[in-house]
């Protein structure tokens, strides 16, 4: 006996233990794809008719597959202590926080939270068509992070919420097994003809749709479906409305069917710029094949710029934690420029997330619709790398690096801004533009104009008060990549990262918390195994201040180690100079020089 089970994830981190475990059942084959919802349906349809005998899935995802499907579908259970795992996550969380989903999810979590005295706040749902709703019901009540099964975790990302999922533990998925094997029935395959047919198309590099006359989804190929399991366009099922599913296709499909532009358009969607082409078949159907185009890159290969399509969002800023009085203040003067049409520099040092806060404020301004591209500036080489950037007219120019920009091309920006004032001007720079342009490294009328407004956001190691609620918001992401089970870190662990320096800031602690969830699994993650990462960031600190000693003359550095040593000696001269090995007219003379 030989069972095919296709197992459709909704989010990775359960299709990885899924096929884990999968390795331990000797009479099943096992294949994976991951899209929830509707393209799971859709994903669905095909394995059944590719000769799949049974289907997993999880919560709505499965319930929707059993209605477009006739084999059986195993509904993945939510285990009491997967829900117990994902309230010891949140339950110390700072802010607002509320659980939101149907009645499987939250009469278990009212049974755990009253056994444990754990205090959330719970919502229940009927239908799928009201967690929207309700989420915004309780963004606007200042609900900051919400606690919820795939859909809820879907929703409140598109509502600029922060978001935990709850995710299915392994002992759940070995139930599932289970409830499979005692389900099992046989289907025919599909025939050998229907076989070669769909891998031809699968193999097809762009991304194919067939839509009817009505604009409704007939068909989509593999390279289409992996990239809506990438998020890059939303999931669908047949019979979907393109218009609905994707709006930047709407003048595409017109422009195909009038018989415009050889078929040819280009659209902005999901931060990325595609190519559509399209022709009508023989009974009115549209053939659609749309890719990416190639990356407008300088002579070493590099691309120069990244658009990003307009994404609305009401609280673009939900994303930032903001514990710590000075990120507190970053947002607040965010917020304030965001409503002016001035140009903004931000400052500070790699990693911080300066280009995340400058997308933030282009959604928070009247230009939000508009389109938001980002120039790399290190890119830039020659100056026909500056011709290849488009100027959109009302969007935002976002200068990444801004102080990495050779001399002339500096002063063709400067006559860009000039000449394009409909357009809103942002720059990031890690060093301070004005001693820059003392020094004439930096042009003056590209510094006056950039320099309108000015944020400086801090480096982590001066917002340690965000360091505890930035690990839980990046473990909660990094299990549903995962499938991992990590409840948070322990107290020791928070206090030793809030006590260290990050030379690559936030994108460096993103790291490390995945390198310790990936080595964790489960539970909390321990001082004894964070040790190695905390040694680490040690090491690299002694090695930065040691580098700094070095910097300079002679007498300079002899100087700085002086002045360090009575510093460790509270000022007095006498220990110090015994420690020096000098006598303390010697000392003296040589603070004096």
């Amino acid at each position: 006996m030989n069972i095919k089970v296709l197992g459709v994830a909704p989010y990775k981190g359960l299709g990885d233990v899924l096929i884990d475990l999968a390795k331990e059942e000797k009479n099943i084959t096992f294949q994976l794809v991951v899209g929830d919802l509707r393209s799971g349906v859709a994903l669905a349809e095909q394995a059944e008719a590719q000769g799949m005998d049974i289907i997993m899935s999880r919560g709505g995802t499965a319930a929707l597959i059993q209605k477009h499907v006739n084999i059986p579908v195993v509904d993945i259970p939510v285990s009491g202590y997967d829900l117990l795992r994902a309230l010891t996550l949140i339950k110390d969380y700072q802010g607002k926080k509320a659980v939101v989903g149907f009645e499987n999810i939250t009469q278990g979590v009212r049974t755990i939270g009253e056994l444990y005295g754990i205090k959330i706040d719970i919502y229940t749902v009927q239908q799928e068509e009201e967690v929207w709703d309700l989420l915004k019901q309780l963004q606007d009540q200042g609900t900051q992070v919400v606690l919820g099964d795939v859909i809820t975790d879907k929703a409140a990302k598109e509502l600029g919420m922060q978001s935990m999922l709850i995710t299915s533990g392994r002992e759940s998925v070995k139930e599932a097994f289970h409830q499979a094997k005692q389900m099992y029935r046989l289907y025919k395959e599909a025939t050998a003809e229907q076989r070669l047919f769909r891998e031809m198309i699968d193999q097809e590099p762009k991304g194919m749709l067939i839509v009817d006359p009505h604009n409704k989804l007939h068909f989509m190929n593999q390279q289409m479906k992996q990239w809506t399991e990438k998020g890059l366009f939303a999931p669908s099922t047949s019979h979907a409305d393109v218009i609905t599913w994707c709006p930047a296709l709407e003048p595409a499909l017109k422009a195909i069917r009038e018989g415009k532009q050889n078929g040819y358009s280009q659209i902005s969607h999901q931060q990325q710029v595609w190519h559509v082409k399209g022709s009508m078949l023989s009974k009115g159907e549209l053939l659609v094949t749309i890719e990416r185009p190639s990356a407008v890159m300088n002579q070493e290969g590099h691309r120069i710029w990244t658009l990003a399509s307009p994404i609305h969002s009401e609280h673009p800023f939900a994303l930032f934690t903001e514990q710590s009085p000075k990120m507190k203040d970053v947002i607040k003067r965010a917020k304030a420029f965001s409503q002016t049409e001035r140009s903004i520099c931000l400052y500070g040092e790699q990693g911080t997330g300066k280009s995340s806060l400058a997308f933030a404020i282009h959604q928070m301004s009247e230009r939000k619709d508009e389109s938001f591209t980002t120039v790399h500036c290190r890119r830039l080489i020659e100056p026909e790398d500056l011709k290849s950037i488009p100027l959109h007219q009302k969007g935002t120019m976002f200068l990444k690096d801004i102080e990495s920009v050779p001399m002339d091309i500096q002063q063709l920006i400067a006559e860009q801004m000039h000449h394009h004032q409909n357009i809103r001007w942002m720059a990031a720079s890690q060093v301070d533009l004005f001693k820059l342009m003392q020094s004439g490294a930096f042009c003056e009328e590209l510094y006056t104009g950039l320099q309108e407004l000015t944020i400086h956001v801090p480096p982590l190691s001066e917002r340690p008060e965000d360091i505890e609620d930035m690990s839980r918001l990046f473990i909660a992401e990094l299990n549903s990549l995962y499938g991992t089970q990590v409840v948070g870190l322990s107290a020791d662990v928070i206090e030793a990262f809030q006590h260290q320096k990050f030379r690559e800031n936030v994108r460096q602690f993103k790291r490390i918390i995945e390198e310790l969830v990936l080595t964790t699994k489960s539970g909390y993650i321990t001082l004894n195994k964070a040790k190695a990462a905390i040694d680490q960031l040690v090491f690299e600190n002694e090695e930065k201040q040691l580098s700094s000693y070095l910097n300079g003359t002679l007498d300079e550095i002899e100087r700085r180690i002086i002045k360090t040593v009575l510093e460790e000696e509270n000022m007095n001269q006498s220990k110090a100079a015994k420690r020096l090995n000098i006598n303390r007219t010697t000392l003296w003379r040589k603070l004096k020089e």
